[in-house]
C-alpha cells in the first residue's frame, strides 16, 4: 500500500507540472530546485484525478488538504478532507467539511494526528497516544489485545475460546479470568491453581483450588498454618491481628507477629497465652480484700441498646477509684479488662481463707485454754466438796451426757450474725433450758426449751461482742452437755 502511494503522489506531481507549463500557469525559475503551483491557479480549483473510476477524484487545494470523493455534485460536504487542522497547532485531520474554508474545524475532525504523534478517533483532541472516543471493535483469529516490552509480550487481553475473558500478566502464568457464569478467578502456576474465586453473587474463596466459595468470604489456608496465613488486619502504622486455623483445628489469634490467644475447637472455650517463658517483671499482688469489698456490681443497660436489655458488670469509673490498672482506653471511652477479675477473686479467696484460719487458730487456742482452765475449776470444786462433805463428790463433765439426750454444734461456727443450736431432749424430762456463758463462765442468757423430742433455737448476736462462748444443756437441774461457739465481727 506504501509502494502505490508513493506512486500516485508521483504521478500527481509530474501531472501537475506537465498541465502548468503548457497554460503557462505554474512559474518556474531558470535551474529550479523546486516546483511550485501558485495559490491562485485555477488548477487548484478545477484540477482532479480520476481513481480507479469516474465516481472517485483526487484533488489538493489550496491550503493543502487532499480531497476525495464519489461523485461530481461538487457540494464542499461531500469531500473527505485530510491536511492540517484549523487550530494553529500542526495537527492533521481527517474529516468532512461543514463550511467553506476548505480546512478541518474541531467539530468537524473524525480523527486527529498531533505533532507529538497523539492520535485521537472519534476525538479532535487526543489526551493519550491513541484515544479514542467510541467503541472499538476486535473481531476474529485470538481476539487479543497485546502489550509489547520491545520484542517481548508483556501482558495480553483477550478471550480464551469463546467462555473466558482473560488479563494475562504473562509473568508466571497469572491471570485474571472472567468466565461465562460472571465468576471472576485469579490464577496462578501457568494460570492452573486458583487464588481467588469471587462468584457471580459476591462471594469470595481464596487458596480454595477449583471449589467455589462456601460462605460469603471463605480463606482455605496453606499448609503453614501460622501468623503467615488466615486474615491480617493491619493498620496504617504497621501494626497489625492476625486470625487462623491451627493444626489443631482451633481458632488462634496473634498481635504484631506474637501469638495471643485461641478458641478452642470442640469446646469453645477461650484461651489467653501464659507460659512462664513469655512474661517477665513478675511481683506478686498486693492485698485486694478491702478494695474487692468496695466495688459495686451493677444491672444496666447501654443507652445505644434499642432493646434495653439488662446487663450486669461494672461501672468503669467505680473500679478506677479502687483499681486504676484495670481501666484501657477504648475509642475514647474508658473500658474494663474483665479478666482481670477472675484472679482478683482468687487473690482476695486467698486472703480470707488465711484471715479465717488465722482465726479459727486463736480460737483453738483459746478454747485450750479455757477447756484447761474449766478443768482446773472443776477439780477445784471437787476437792472442796469432798472437804467440806467428807465424802468425794461427782461433778458432770461436759463429755456426759443424760440417757438419750443429745446437745449439737451450733452452725455456722464462727458465726457473726445468727446461728442455729439443734439439741434432742427425752420426753419424761420435766424441765429444759439452755444456758449460754462467756469465757469467764458468767451467764449470759438462759432459754426455757418446751419442745421434747428434735428441736432447734436461733442465737442472735445484736447483743453479743465478739468472743468465745459456752452453751449448755440443762435437763431437770442437771447439766447434761456443753458445746463451745465463736462470734466474730
Amino acid at each position: 500500500m506504501m509502494k502505490h502511494s508513493t506512486q500516485l503522489c508521483v504521478l500527481l506531481l509530474i501531472l501537475f507540472l506537465a498541465i502548468g507549463y503548457q497554460q503557462s500557469i505554474a512559474q518556474v525559475t531558470t535551474e529550479p530546485d523546486a516546483i511550485t503551483i501558485e495559490r491562485t491557479s485555477t488548477l487548484l480549483d478545477g484540477f482532479f484525478l480520476d481513481m480507479f473510476s469516474p465516481t472517485r477524484e483526487l484533488k489538493v487545494n489550496r491550503v493543502g488538504h487532499i480531497l476525495l470523493r464519489n461523485n461530481f455534485s461538487g457540494s464542499i460536504s461531500d469531500y473527505w478532507h485530510f491536511g492540517a487542522r484549523d487550530n494553529g497547532n500542526l495537527d492533521i485531520a481527517l474529516g468532512n467539511l461543514g463550511n467553506s474554508s476548505g480546512v478541518v474545524s474541531l467539530s468537524n475532525a473524525l480523527m486527529t494526528f498531533t505533532p507529538s504523534g497523539d492520535i485521537g478517533i472519534g476525538t479532535a483532541e487526543p489526551r493519550q497516544e491513541l484515544d479514542v472516543n467510541g467503541d472499538i471493535a476486535i473481531t476474529g483469529g485470538l481476539k487479543r489485545l497485546l502489550y509489547y516490552n520491545g520484542s517481548t509480550i508483556d501482558a495480553t487481553v483477550g478471550f480464551v475460546g469463546t467462555q473466558k475473558f482473560v488479563f494475562d500478566s504473562n509473568r508466571e502464568g497469572a491471570t485474571v479470568e472472567i468466565n461465562s457464569n460472571d465468576d471472576i478467578l485469579f490464577r496462578v502456576n501457568n494460570g492452573v491453581d486458583i487464588a481467588m474465586f469471587i462468584d457471580e453473587n459476591g462471594r469470595i474463596a481464596t487458596n480454595n483450588g477449583a471449589a467455589t466459595p462456601d460462605s460469603d468470604f471463605h480463606i482455605v489456608q496453606n499448609a503453614a498454618n501460622n501468623l503467615t496465613t488466615g486474615l491480617r488486619l493491619e493498620d496504617n502504622d504497621g501494626t497489625s491481628w492476625s486470625i487462623w486455623t491451627d493444626n489443631g483445628n482451633d481458632l488462634a489469634f496473634g498481635d504484631n507477629d506474637a501469638f495471643r490467644a485461641q478458641i478452642e475447637d470442640g469446646t469453645g472455650s477461650f484461651n489467653i497465652t501464659s507460659d512462664r517463658r513469655l512474661k517477665e517483671d513478675i511481683r506478686p499482688m498486693d492485698d485486694v480484700l478491702k478494695s474487692i469489698l468496695k466495688l459495686k456490681p451493677s444491672w444496666y443497660n447501654y443507652r445505644s441498646d434499642k432493646e434495653k436489655q439488662l446487663t450486669l458488670g461494672f461501672i468503669a469509673q467505680d473500679v478506677e477509684e479502687h483499681f486504676p490498672n484495670f481501666i484501657k482506653k477504648a475509642q475514647g471511652y474508658k473500658a474494663l479488662t474483665y479478666d482481670y477479675f477472675a484472679v482478683l477473686s482468687i487473690k482476695g479467696i486467698q486472703e480470707l481463707n488465711y484471715k479465717l484460719e488465722m482465726e479459727n487458730k486463736a480460737q483453738a487456742e483459746e478454747i485450750a485454754d479455757l477447756r484447761a482452765e474449766m478443768d482446773e475449776l472443776k477439780q477445784l470444786v471437787k476437792e472442796l466438796l469432798e472437804e467440806k462433805g467428807g465424802k468425794s463428790a461427782h461433778i458432770l463433765t461436759t463429755n456426759e451426757v443424760l440417757t438419750d439426750a443429745r446437745l449439737l454444734q451450733n452452725q455456722p461456727n464462727p458465726f457473726t450474725q445468727n446461728t442455729v443450736v439443734r439439741y434432742f431432749i427425752p420426753e419424761g424430762v420435766k424441765q429444759a433450758e439452755l444456758r449460754i456463758t462467756d469465757s469467764l463462765g458468767k451467764l449470759i442468757k438462759t432459754i426455757q426449751l418446751d419442745m421434747r423430742g428434735e428441736g432447734q433455737t436461733n442465737l442472735a448476736a445484736n447483743a453479743l461482742s465478739a468472743g468465745s462462748y459456752q452453751y449448755s444443756l440443762i435437763l431437770d437441774g442437771k447439766l447434761s452437755d456443753t458445746k463451745q461457739m465463736v462470734l466474730t465481727k
